[in-house]
């Protein structure tokens, strides 16, 4: 007994094999007590049947244990017990009035539990029709049942039909009871081993993503560097290796933490209120320089009653947007990305549905390739196209953050054919205004010229938009009769036409009125009176542009941000890391700051008594004590408490920005740090009177207009 009590608790045996055994046991039980009761009844010849079969399943029962074989041993059980065993049992026992079919019941729930799939549902269906077939025979009257009990035998036999099918019943209740609280238990501890498990990975990847990102900063910063003072361009080819390779690491890096993140229940929304045009702007900039070197025609199609200010994570939708915007610029050469965002209000207007849609011409995937695109990541396969598990993690990552939105996304692509992926997110509703807005305006005549035929009738679907007639010229000849024939309120030139049109545009035409499309190899100073606007035009740039907006949002000395340097600056900057620490010198000596390194937080607190600098740039993470420690350290001093300390950090949780805002910082870097960050971080903090800017007379501007 021990050991089948110690078999039948054995977690390791398959769950219906112990049945089987238990079941067994049962059977067999209940045949020896049968035979002996049937043998001192008188019932010689049903002990002699009942003995009989237990025989052979005490047999069936060895097989299936010395080799294994228990479904064939259940199913043989099954029917052994349900077909012969118990309509002879209730021939030979007095059928109906010796309680024998109260054993049906039994040898249906030993069925029920020991076979699985189609041949447990058939086999049901015909033991049933099989037991009331034999019923029925009894009933009809041919007398085939022997042994009627009568009077007390009537009684006791009915009595023990009933106790025996009830105490199997309970018995295997009992038992399943048993397993289910042994399970449930080996569940918890397996839930708690998980949740543990999982607090110490994203504990891991949480310190992994300072010790990733900080070597990642020094080579993004040192091939900068490098490329600054590659005068004669014979390392720049091998500089551009390094540096996209290690911006593809980066942005891998970032994606498997957030995958992480997301698959830990760890990542959480963050709302704060944005402006949509700004988002948008600068996902489209970055996109459109990825797609000048790719020689791929960007066309963005935003809806004209889009709401302007939102209330949402601005961060999780910039990273969306722009993952799946570069995803498509990036793997399209020579070809056309068209990226279309629109929004569906809700009826009080307080939410807004926003849906998009990215198409490409790139090379596409194939049908196999596309139906693993969500798994592919998951498992190694050197065979496998490394360009495929990227994206497949890339968009798992995106499908996330959106869920996390109440979104969705969709992926499809043919091969050489192109690629569409489609996603929707709610978004909260700051402002009822529309992202264009026409009012009041009256309709005027428009020029657009170029050579790209599609392009220009791009321009003008975006042109009519704002109530204008767009007229357009696709040659230089074409361009000269416009001009002529019509007085055009404004007037778009693609770049690559300026120099074949110049001639034709009046000495005393406005600078407002001349429009320049051009790319990242344009610069304001290339074209005499007239203004540049980067490709591609979106309603955005052109709102700018007709509702009077251009002055504001700086388009002219946006080009010149990182043109200045800082007058009689000083700046101490604190880095555990001697690579890191010299990007960051070097990188703030080229504005001609003068920098003071410090190695530790020590180091920073004993300068900090000496000199008092403009600005301080500190590292979150550091031996010894931390960059929080560090900044509070300094502010406790009242001489610093009005130095912006700017942190450097690696961290990517959501609320970073809050949490070390919480703490005393002033603001914050995500490494690695780049040159735009930097200047910014410049214009904001220092005083107008340390900003000059080199060249064109602007000196001060930004700072004087801000």
């Amino acid at each position: 007994m021990k050991k089948i009590n110690s078999f039948l608790l054995n977690d390791d045996v398959p769950y219906r094999e112990r049945l089987f055994v238990l079941v067994s046991v049962y059977a067999l039980a209940t045949i020896m007590i049968g035979t002996v009761v049937a043998a001192a009844a008188g019932l010689a010849g049903t002990a002699v049947l009942v003995f009989s079969f237990g025989l052979a399943y005490l047999c069936l029962l060895i097989f299936s244990i010395q080799f294994g074989r228990f479904e064939f041993a259940s199913i043989s059980f099954c029917y052994l017990l349900n077909f012969l065993m118990l309509p002879i049992m209730y021939m030979f026992s007095g059928g109906i009035k010796g309680g024998m079919e109260y054993f049906f019941i039994p040898g249906l729930i030993e069925t029920f539990i020991l076979l699985e799939g189609a041949i447990k549902v058939i086999s049901l269906i015909f033991f049933s029709c099989w037991y009331i077939f034999i019923i029925c025979l009894e009933v009809s009257g041919l007398n085939l049942v022997r042994n009627i009990p009568e009077g007390t035998e009537f009684i006791i036999s009915n009595a023990i039909a009933v106790f025996c099918s009830v105490a199997l019943n309970l018995f295997i209740v009992r038992y399943q009871g048993i397993l289910l609280k042994r399970q449930n238990i080996k569940v918890g501890e397996a839930m708690d081993s998980c949740r543990e498990s999982a607090r110490t990975k994203s504990r891991f990847l949480a310190n992994m993503s300072h010790e990733l990102r900080t070597p990642m900063n020094a080579i993004i910063g040192m091939a900068k560097l490098m490329e600054k003072v590659d005068e004669g361009n014979e390392v720049s080819d091998e500089l551009n290796v390094i540096k996209d390779t290690a911006e593809t690491l980066l942005k891998l890096i970032n994606d498997i933490l957030m995958y992480s993140k997301l698959e830990s229940g760890k990542a959480e929304t963050v709302n704060e209120q944005f402006y949509f045009d700004k988002l948008i702007n600068s996902i489209i900039l970055e996109a459109q320089d990825a797609a000048f070197e790719n020689g791929t025609e960007l066309e963005v199609e935003l809806s004209p009653d889009m709401p302007f200010i939102y209330y949402g994570d601005e961060i999780k939708i910039s990273r969306i947007l722009t993952t799946l915007l570069m995803g498509a610029v990036e793997n399209t050469e020579n070809g056309r990305v068209i990226m279309a965002l629109g929004a569906e209000r809700t009826r009080d207007g307080s939410k807004a549905r926003i849906t998009g849609r990215i198409t490409d011409t790139g090379e596409g995937l194939s049908k196999e390739d596309l139906e693993n695109i969500y798994n592919g990541f998951e498992s190694y396969d050197s065979k496998k196209d490394s360009r495929i598990k990227i994206l497949g993690l890339e968009l798992t990552v995106c499908r996330g953050l959106l869920e996390m939105m109440n979104g969705e996304l969709h992926y499809d692509s043919i091969k050489d054919v192109g690629s569409s992926v489609t996603f929707s997110f709610d978004c909260f509703v700051a402002d009822q205004d529309s992202l264009l807005d026409t009012t009041g305006r009256e309709s005027s005549r428009v020029l657009a010229a170029g050579y790209s035929e599609w392009e220009v009738r791009v321009w003008c679907r975006r042109l009519n938009e704002f109530k204008t007639v767009a007229d357009h010229a696709l040659t230089e000849e074409e361009f000269a009769s416009q001009i002529k024939k019509s007085d055009y309120s404004h007037i778009f030139i693609d770049a690559a036409m300026y120099d074949s049109v110049k001639k034709y545009l009046d000495e005393t035409t406005e600078k407002e009125k001349t429009y320049i499309v051009g790319d990242i190899t344009h610069r304001f100073g290339d074209f005499r009176k007239c203004r540049l606007v980067r490709r591609p035009l979106t309603l955005i740039n052109l709102s700018d542009i007709f509702c009077d907006r251009w002055n504001e949002k700086e388009y002219e000395n946006a080009e010149d941000v990182g043109n200045f340097v800082c007058r009689d600056t000083l700046v101490v900057v604190v880095d555990d890391n001697r690579v890191n620490l010299k990007v960051a010198q070097n990188l703030l000596e080229s504005y001609r700051i003068r920098v003071i390194p410090a190695d530790s937080g020590f180091v920073a607190i004993g300068i900090l008594r000496n000199v008092k600098p403009d600005i301080i740039f500190m590292d979150q993470v550091m031996p010894g004590i931390g960059g929080v420690e560090t900044m509070q350290e300094i502010k406790y001093d009242k001489r610093n408490a009005d130095i912006p300390v700017i942190c450097l950090t690696a961290d990517l949780d959501d609320d970073i920005k809050e949490n070390l805002i919480e703490n005393g910082f002033d603001d914050y870097l995500p490494k690695p740090i780049r040159d735009k960050q930097v200047e910014k971080i410049l214009l904001d903090y220092l005083p107008s009177t340390k900003i000059v800017y080199k060249g064109m007379g602007k000196t001060g501007r930004l700072r004087d207009e801000a």
